[in-house]
Parts: C-alpha cells; sequence; structure tokens
C-alpha cells in the first residue's frame, strides 16, 4: 500500500522543500532528543552523561546539548570515535575499553557536577554510569544494546546518596502529552532536522536490496542510518 491512515498527533506537518531522507528519520531520534533537551532544561542540568554516544541519537544530544551551553560526558567503545564528538562538540569522551575508564569516569562527573544521564548500554557500563554519578542525580535508562540488566549498582548508594535510576521511553511520554504539548514537539522539527537533529545516512538501498542492505549494516553499523528507498 502506498498510503495508511494514522492518528493526526502522531503527524508533523513537512514544509514542500523539506528532505525526504532527513524527513523519514525525523520521529525517533529527533523526538528522543527533544524530549531529553527538555528534562535537561527543568533539572537545570549544566552536564549530561551519556553511553551509546557515538550512535545517531547520541551525536543529535551533542550538538543539541553544545548550542545549549551544557557540557557532556560521552562513554564510547572504540577510540576511533572520539575525534568525530570531539568535532560534534563533545567535552569529554571516554572510552569504555581503558583501563583508566571507570576511574576516569568518576573523576570527570565530580568534577563536572554529573546529576543527569542517558543509558541505553545496560550491563556492566549501565552500573558503573550510576555509581559515578554524582549525590542526587538521575540515571535515564533508554536502551539495553547489550542485551543484559544493570549490574554492579549498589543499592545503598541509592539510599545514601539519593540516586535514581528511571526509565524514559518516548512512547509513555508522548502520551503524557496534551494535544497541544505533542504538538509543540512535532512543530520543532522540521527546522531542527537540518541541524543539530539532523541523521547521519549512510546508504540508501531499493527494496528488491534489502538483503544486501542487511549485510551491509552488519559491517557499517556506525557509518549512519540505512534506508530503503521505493526506487
Amino acid at each position: 500500500a502506498e498510503y495508511i491512515t494514522v492518528k493526526a498527533f502522531l503527524c508533523a506537518p513537512l514544509e514542500d522543500n523539506a528532505d525526504i531522507l532527513q524527513s523519514s528519520c525525523a520521529f525517533v531520534n529527533p523526538l528522543t532528543i527533544i524530549a531529553m533537551m527538555e528534562v535537561i532544561r527543568e533539572g537545570k542540568h549544566r552536564t549530561v552523561v551519556q553511553t551509546g554516544a557515538a550512535s545517531a541519537c547520541g551525536r543529535m544530544l551533542i550538538r543539541s546539548c553544545h548550542a545549549a551551553g551544557v557540557r557532556t560526558i560521552n562513554i564510547v567503545r572504540k577510540e576511533i570515535q572520539r575525534e568525530q564528538l570531539l568535532k560534534d562538540g563533545a567535552d569529554v569522551v571516554l572510552v569504555s575499553s581503558d583501563p583508566s575508564f571507570e576511574a576516569d569516569l568518576a573523576k570527570k562527573c565530580l568534577e563536572m557536577g554529573a546529576r543527569c544521564a542517558f543509558e541505553a548500554v545496560g550491563g556492566n557500563l549501565g552500573g558503573m554510569v550510576v555509581t559515578a554519578m554524582c549525590p542526587g542525580s538521575t540515571t535515564y535508562v533508554y536502551g539495553c544494546l547489550s542485551g543484559e540488566t544493570l549490574k554492579g549498582v549498589d543499592p545503598l548508594d541509592l539510599v545514601f546518596k539519593e540516586k535514581t535510576v528511571t526509565g524514559f521511553f518516548l512512547r509513555n511520554i508522548m502520551d503524557r502529552k496534551s494535544f497541544f504539548g505533542r504538538y509543540q514537539m512535532t512543530s520543532k522539527l522540521t527546522d531542527l532536522i537540518r541541524g543539530n537533529l539532523r541523521t547521519q545516512i549512510g546508504k540508501t538501498f531499493t527494496i528488491d536490496e534489502i538483503f544486501d542492505a542487511l549485510r551491509h549494516y552488519e559491517t557499517n553499523s556506525s557509518d549512519g542510518k540505512i534506508l530503503l528507498v521505493s526506487k
């Protein structure tokens, strides 16, 4: 089918000259970043920690925080990802495989007063982030790339340092908003996807090339979004 019927509040108006490839990526990641920036502004946070920082969503958050004057502590898996994130405006980039990573993370969180984290990995890394955060902090869990539950979180750390770990799911956030609140979020998309919320497009494939697209993604998952086009 070429058309489907959806509820009006799930749609965002696009200008006639909007880039169709960028527009196809406009909902999940860009709206997630808009919601994250609302959390940052409402909490008056000056420093944000994030895992999965080299992802499309992570890079959008770096650019958005940089534009808003918010510092970021970014965690990546590979050294090769550091330079690109620094170009995006990252303040600190830490490689999780470095021997001194855990100590470096704790030091930077303390120095920069980090009380807000967006965590997308889970496992040992997610637990390290919660442990490194300052007292009174909140870690927002919005993914589980490792496929593992959070590990190494000390309950007494949550009790005596009043740390919080909570979920962060875009659909739930949107459902809690009024119609006007949802409109305010989606109305920002057209302008923002041209700038800080633009998506890096890795390669496009036709529907007939879907298996080639999957093979390409397996070895190039960090090179940008893989898109399927009708022709």
